[in-house]
């Protein structure tokens, strides 16, 4: 039998048993839902959507392809797989179609599928998902966080017919921390990181001494690159002034793509700060920690998550 306990982390772990005494994941259970207000049992009619991961193929032949391409020493080094080309190696079609007609079979809709049918989202009400899992979903609040409301369950037992061709069932006992961010905070040591003028904030040498980086001169031959949407609003002034503080050696942006918000004086005009300031935080770090590198800034205007935010 294969259950399927709750998590607090974002992505779901399937435990494979063959007692019932090894469940050694049933304290995780108590502590996170000490983090959650039940609102009591979710309506049978509810509508609920659940996504299924399919097992997929080769594995260790992918983990190979990408530490070879990975390897500046190898002579594959930077020859990237399309993503037609894994789909091709990994698709495991057999028991996607498989998960595909069980859930047909018993009454659910298959909403969408991945291109090569990684993942399978299938909505039905919650009285039909109470008795395919074996469960009791209900409804949860997360105090204080952007989640109003959401259903989950406390355990789920996957069907026997589709266990060996799943790796997860995700909107199932995955929930949302109490909080949407959790930080560590960090204690500037004086002793660790010398004396400067910047104690008291994160800037790149405090980056280099808390986490023992022992050099910033990356390989010339890797690629690097940084993402920007929503109008963020990138200024190549604004990176060649941080690059200049703190005696970093003039290392611009390479390539653009995708057009976008690029902006000479965006960064000078305090009434538009918040358009400026991740997409340039991103590109000082970046090209401070990892200097030499081939740096590429991507924009996109619109873009869109192949699984919602909540489904993980």
């Amino acid at each position: 039998m294969i259950l399927i306990f709750l998590k607090s982390c974002s992505i779901l772990i399937a435990l494979i048993f063959a007692k019932i005494e090894s469940l050694h994941q049933e304290v995780m259970t108590h502590s996170a839902l000490s983090e959650l207000e039940s609102v009591g049992n979710a309506p049978d009619s509810m509508t609920h959507t659940v996504i299924f991961a399919v097992n997929q193929l080769n594995s260790d032949r992918i983990q190979y392809l990408l530490e070879d391409v990975s390897n500046p020493s190898s002579k594959n080094y930077g020859k990237y797989l399309t993503r037609d080309e894994v789909g091709e190696i990994t698709s495991n079609i057999e028991s996607s179609l498989l998960v595909e007609k069980f859930l047909i079979l018993n009454d659910v809709r298959i909403v969408w599928k991945s291109t090569y049918g990684e993942y399978i989202r299938a909505s039905a009400n919650v009285s039909t998902w109470n008795s395919l899992l074996q469960t009791n979903f209900q409804q949860f609040i997360v105090p204080r966080n952007k989640y109003n409301s959401f259903i989950r369950a406390q355990k789920i037992v996957i069907p026997v017919e589709i266990v060996d061709h799943i790796v997860s069932v995700m909107n199932t006992v995955q929930y949302p921390h109490s909080s949407s961010r959790r930080f560590k905070r960090i204690k500037n040591d004086v002793s660790i990181v010398g004396d400067s003028i910047y104690d008291s904030y994160v800037y790149p040498g405090f980056m280099n001494s808390y986490y023992n980086i022992q050099t910033n001169t990356g390989y010339i031959k890797a690629t690097q690159a940084l993402f920007a949407a929503r109008s963020q609003i990138f200024s190549p002034p604004d990176l060649a002034y941080f690059q200049s503080i703190f005696n970093i050696p003039n290392n611009p942006i390479d390539h653009y793509k995708g057009g976008g918000a690029v902006n000479n004086t965006a960064c000078f005009n305090l009434n538009n700060l918040n358009l400026c300031s991740e997409s340039n935080f991103d590109a000082q770090y970046l090209t401070s920690l990892a200097q030499v590198c081939n740096t590429t800034y991507w924009y996109a205007i619109v873009y869109t998550y192949i699984l919602d935010k909540t489904d993980i």
